[in-house]
């Protein structure tokens, strides 16, 4: 039986839910109703449940997967600091984002007169609006 399999079994027969983070996995009691994967969330189960992952993944790998994750972190801590980077607080809906994203992007192009510097933070926070969190 493979992983992911097991990962189905476990489920569907109700006898618990594997929960995956970044430093552990666990086997929790089955709870009815609890919500289901997003997509996003789904392909990180089947990635950690696949054991050839595991055994295919260098230290340089992981390194490079760490390095990456403390960028984006670094870059924003947190919504209201991207939020604020685009002159918005919540409540605030992604139409109302896209929208000033545009505007600002408009406004501080260099080739419109704007600082690179500014049109990479504006871009930046706009990417991490975008990004689904989990």
């Amino acid at each position: 039986m493979r992983s992911i399999d097991c990962k189905k079994t476990i489920i569907t027969k109700k006898k618990g839910i594997i929960d995956i983070g970044p430093l552990n996995i666990r086997l929790r009691g089955y709870q009815s109703g609890e919500a289901a994967l997003t997509v996003s969330q789904a392909d990180l189960a089947t990635y950690y449940l696949d054991m050839e992952n595991l055994d295919n993944t260098s230290r340089v790998g992981v390194d490079a997967l760490l390095d990456a994750f403390w960028r984006e972190y670094a870059r924003f801590g947190n919504r209201k600091a991207a939020l604020a980077e685009l002159e918005l607080t919540d409540p605030v809906d992604e139409l109302t984002i896209k929208q000033t994203y545009r505007r600002l992007a408009m406004i501080h192009h260099p080739d419109r007169g704007g600082e690179a510097t500014r049109l990479q933070a504006i871009n930046a926070a706009y990417e991490y609006l975008r990004k689904p969190r989990f």
